[in-house]
């Protein structure tokens, strides 16, 4: 079988994506041919990427687009990446689509999707779409005056998408509801997928280990707007926690105003680290707690590639999001933390000098819940197989 690999993301990026999309070929890889079509790496803004590092010996083929990159927060930017990249993949399919059983999809959002879909039913190749984020409900809260109205116009795009896709993957079963609700999407052809990180790399510290260092909160992950670090890091400093820091590790386009603010504030303990993917799980051995904040409402359309990571930590999650939304409803079946709605600020400082002052034993106890929660639902192995299944099911349809 012929498997063309369409994905925005992919190595040598540090995003949670481009390590599916790699997992996915390689497994593919093993008794199929597989090809992956991919623009160059830009991925997430301000990260270093180095020219000299030694390129994978890969079981399949990497097919590079010279298409337009955009890393940066910009609106325009970021249509014109998204058009780009759907014209070069629209390019490919036409010179090679005798070459194509299946497609499997991680392209931007709408644009892109829906060039790339027309394309390949005009050859009766079967596509599975894999959904990380719902468009266009969030331009009604980024663009104030112009997002109503480009959301009634895009919504029809989204809604063929989920019509014409011969599977829609999502990354959560109340984000499958939505969709299902909100597209009319017939229920048969929207799977739940949980990202997935290689958990191997995780390792569980026992808490009692840190006792005598300061009671560590740390957000790990892509520091952007959407996080609503800003938020953290204003109630750590209005938490005024002895002998607690706030440790924010990675990169992002909010990195700068948070180093800022923390500036002003000379009497708490605030630390920035940038972060190399091969020492995630180092770096989050060293926390007391995890912090997962996000915007009001982006939890109701997003699972965060970065939680499952979390949980493989062995750390107690404190998640900044809505109660419906997927990340609480593991929060609670995991028994690993603590849910606390993104409005409710100042029950976020308190909830946060509350946690440092609880018996580190119990601490290690929520972690170990969330641990084994993770191993019985977002492993690597689990997911790898639901998600290469659901290509194989759609190889199956007939061209």
């Amino acid at each position: 079988m012929n498997i063309l690999i369409v994905t925005y993301l992919f190595y040598p990026e540090p995003i949670v994506m481009s390590t599916i999309t790699g997992d996915l070929a390689v497994e593919l890889s093993d008794k199929h041919n597989v090809t992956v079509l991919r623009p160059n790496p830009c991925r997430p803004y301000g990260y270093k990427f180095d020219s000299r590092t030694p390129q994978p010996v890969w079981p399949f083929k990497e097919v590079v687009i010279d298409s337009y990159t955009c890393s940066e927060s910009d609106f325009f930017g970021r249509l014109r990446e998204n058009f780009s990249f759907g014209r070069g993949v629209r390019r490919y399919v036409r010179l090679h689509h005798d070459e194509i059983d299946v497609i499997y999809m991680s392209a931007f959002p709408l644009f892109a999707q829906k060039m790339i879909l027309k394309t390949a039913e005009q050859y009766r190749i079967p596509v599975v779409n894999h959904v990380e984020d719902i468009y266009p409900e969030p331009f009604r809260h980024k663009l104030p005056f112009l997002g109503g109205l480009l959301y009634y116009m895009l919504l029809p795009i989204d809604k063929w998408i989920m019509r014409h896709a011969t599977f829609s993957v999502v990354i959560g079963p109340k984000i499958r509801e939505f969709f299902i609700r909100t597209r009319g999407a017939d229920p048969s052809r929207v799977k739940v997928v949980y990202n997935w990180q290689d958990e191997s790399r995780f390792y569980a510290v026992q808490s009692s280990e840190r006792c005598s260092k300061p009671f560590t909160f740390m957000y790990a992950g892509s520091i952007s707007r959407a996080a609503n670090l800003q938020n953290i890091l204003q109630e750590f400093i209005e938490a005024s926690i002895p002998e607690a820091r706030l440790v924010f590790a990675g990169s992002g386009t909010e990195k700068e105003a948070l180093q800022r603010k923390a500036a002003l504030s000379q009497d708490v303990d605030v630390s920035f680290i940038d972060v190399q993917s091969d020492r995630i799980a180092e770096i989050q051995s060293e926390a007391d707690v995890l912090l997962l904040p996000l915007l009001p409402k982006v939890a109701l359309r997003a699972l965060p590639s970065k939680f499952p990571a979390y949980l493989f930590s062995g750390k107690p999650v404190l998640a900044c999001v809505e109660d419906e939304s997927d990340v609480a409803e593991i929060v609670r079946s995991g028994k690993c933390g603590w849910i606390i709605p993104p409005q409710k600020r100042l029950q976020l400082a308190k909830t946060m000098q509350r946690i440092a002052h609880i018996d580190r034993r119990e601490l290690q106890e929520m972690g170990r819940s969330g641990y084994e929660y993770s191993q019985k639902h977002l492993t690597r192995e689990i997911n790898l197989r639901k998600l290469a299944n659901i290509v194989f099911a759609a190889a199956e349809k007939q061209r």
